[in-house]
């Protein structure tokens, strides 16, 4: 224990010796040298201190930085679906203008503003009525085909029952063949051609449109195509199925065809 106390008065004589002599030294040196020491210990003891500050200030910087660009890009993607959207109802738009005027048939185009009619289930509601020349059972249809009839008129608005409508029917026809049938919807969305018997030659791949048969649609608008043809031997008709050209559920336009008779080049 005495041993101790003798090495811990030594340490601090020594200490106090030190810091004597450096006091000395000090004072001995010039003005300029002494600021120039005392700034080089204030820069050293306050280093850590000063770099921790600095370090806080960039990552707020980085962080705002990064924010920034985040609305930045944000904004961009905004953009850039904007003009994806003008963009395809530009090309949409330019088909319709276009299967317009190369008809040549008295066509009204209707906007759809509504859907799911409760009288009328699976149709849709256009903005176009009696006061423009609609009229019920006039035939709907877009670029890709028969897409529908009108069901109900009102002054300035009509309900048209889509192709895809569970009470929807047709007469339509094998392009090829000239096979007549009745066109009728699935649950799926696509279409089945009854009261087709056994013997009728039908194939995959087959055109189907509007026979002219039932005073509705006007022969020869463009259906669907045939995917599937089965045969059950203790039935009398075969089962056809049919893909339909139109999307009944994407449309957002149709026309309503105004004028009549056969539109084979439909």
């Amino acid at each position: 224990m005495i041993q101790r106390t003798k090495i811990s008065r030594k340490r601090l004589l020594l200490i106090y010796s030190t810091i004597i002599l450096i006091a000395i030294l000090l004072n001995s040196l010039g003005e300029v040298t002494k600021n120039s020491i005392a700034s080089n210990c204030v820069s050293t003891v306050f280093y850590p201190f000063r770099y921790g500050w600095n370090t806080m200030r960039s990552f707020k910087n980085y962080r705002e930085e990064n924010l920034r660009l985040k609305r930045e890009l944000a904004n961009l993607r905004v953009v850039v679906d904007r003009l994806l959207k003008y963009e395809k109802e530009n090309e949409r738009l330019k088909k319709i203008l276009n299967f317009k005027e190369e008809k040549g048939v008295s066509l009204l185009l209707g906007e759809i503003v509504g859907r799911g009619v409760p009288r009328y289930s699976g149709s849709a509601v256009v903005n176009v009525g009696a006061k423009d020349g609609v009229r019920k059972n006039l035939p709907a249809i877009v670029p890709e085909g028969v897409i529908g009839k009108v069901v109900h008129v009102n002054a300035r608005s009509s309900v048209v029952q889509l192709i895809t409508a569970p009470g929807f029917r047709a007469s339509a026809m094998d392009r090829r063949s000239r096979v007549v049938g009745i066109l009728q919807p699935k649950r799926t969305g696509q279409l089945i051609m009854s009261e087709v018997p056994l013997t009728e030659d039908v194939q995959p791949g087959d055109e189907i449109v509007t026979s002219g048969l039932g005073g509705v649609f006007p022969k020869g608008l463009r259906i669907g195509y045939v995917v599937d043809v089965s045969a059950n031997p203790d039935r009398i008709f075969k089962n056809i199925e049919i893909m339909p050209f139109a999307d009944a559920a994407g449309i957002e336009e149709l026309f309503i065809l105004l004028g009549s008779g056969e539109t084979d080049s439909l």
